[in-house]
């Protein structure tokens, strides 16, 4: 079961190594006061993976709940006390339409109604990257009503805009004299989907466009995170280690002057990396999400490896004028309970090992 993470004859010694590193790098985070150079306290960014919210299963828990929070209420805490919580919106926002063909069965183009920023007002200060494979599975009508919705909501949004200048804009928070900027981009769509000079769409990764990006934000943000929705195969199954596409872009924008990079598109999360002492999270996986749809597809099926779910990781970043203070991992899944699907800490032996694992390196590395 476990020999896809590692072999199995090595569990029993990392396992416990990775429990002396768990409280060592616990105890650390714990007696270490969290004060910048300056003598102020550190801006508290949370970063959560994909928000699968469709109009399926999940969306009928939020309605039922009324939009409140019952389905992630484990993190508002977490979320309260944060100064924004970055976040990436699956789909679009938009009532009943027509999606793109994508040959795919229909349930696989992402839609939300515009209510749902009703339920999205319990994150607190959000900041929603729309830069992703599912952003315009409702074509030109779907990005430009989610633009609307946005803008009348006040939600703040990046990776998606009028045209490229704007989709490819950091979202610029002030926290505490800290600028932090965000940034997001895929490169997982059609290329009729992405922004252009004339074009509305979303912001497509590629070099170019990370470097022109990251020179301009550079101009207003002390500390810069680039959220990239990227793999080098949609089609292929996930694992623990990204792929050498996803690590070519995340190290890519550090060179270019991202502070850093957090991944999704894989549904799990994986390693984390220190390149050139800045973190690069490559996949925090899921947060919100419909846990039945792993259940649907036999392993023979094509759509097998896209549907397998296994959730994630939420992040806290607090950050300093200096750069990162400390950074903790919190990982996450969906169950349901009492018949009602929530999110909750996720304790299994396997994302024991991983989380043990990623802490270890960052204990060792950072």
């Amino acid at each position: 079961m476990y020999d896809s993470f590692f072999p199995v004859r090595t569990l029993i010694p990392l396992f416990f190594l990775l429990i002396f590193f768990f409280f060592l790098a616990e105890k650390r985070g714990s007696v270490t006061p969290l004060i910048c150079n300056d003598g102020t306290s550190p801006a508290t960014i949370t970063l959560v993976g994909d928000l699968l919210i469709g109009s399926g299963a999940v969306w009928g828990e939020i309605i039922a709940d009324n939009y409140n929070s019952t389905i992630i209420e484990p993190y508002r805490t977490l979320f309260k006390k944060s100064d924004a919580v970055f976040a990436n919106f699956e789909g679009t926002i938009l009532g009943d339409a027509q999606p793109r063909s994508k040959g795919l069965p229909p349930q696989f183009s992402l839609r939300t109604d515009p209510s749902v920023v009703r339920f999205l007002a319990n994150f607190g200060p959000l900041v929603l990257s729309f830069a992703n494979n599912h952003s315009a599975d409702y074509g030109e009508t779907g990005i430009k009503n989610t633009l609307a919705v946005l803008r009348e909501s006040d939600i703040a949004y990046t990776g998606i805009g009028e045209n490229l200048q704007t989709a490819s804009s950091p979202v610029v928070k002030d926290v505490s004299g800290v600028r932090i900027g965000f940034l997001a981009f895929t490169d997982l769509l059609p290329e009729d989907s992405y922004a252009s000079e004339t074009r509305l769409g979303v912001a497509k990764l590629s070099v170019e466009n990370l470097r022109t990006a990251l020179t301009v934000a550079k101009k207003s943000s002390d500390f810069i995170i680039v959220s990239l929705h990227t793999a080098t195969d949609v089609r292929k199954a996930y694992s623990f280690w990204p792929d050498a596409h996803q690590i070519e872009y995340a190290r890519l924008a550090i060179d270019n002057g991202a502070d850093m990079v957090v991944g999704q598109h894989p549904h799990e999360l994986q390693s984390v990396e220190i390149y050139k002492g800045k973190v690069i999270l490559h996949s925090l996986g899921l947060f919100v999400y419909d846990p039945t749809v792993s259940e649907r597809y036999p392993v023979s099926d094509p759509l097998f490896s896209g549907t397998r779910f296994e959730g994630g990781a939420v992040a806290e970043a607090n950050i300093c004028l200096e750069g990162l203070r400390d950074l903790s991992l919190f990982p996450s899944r969906v169950i349901k309970s009492d018949n009602h699907l929530v999110v909750v800490p996720d304790d299994s032996l396997t994302t024991f090992l991983k989380i043990s694992f990623i802490r270890l390196r960052l204990y060792l590395l950072l």
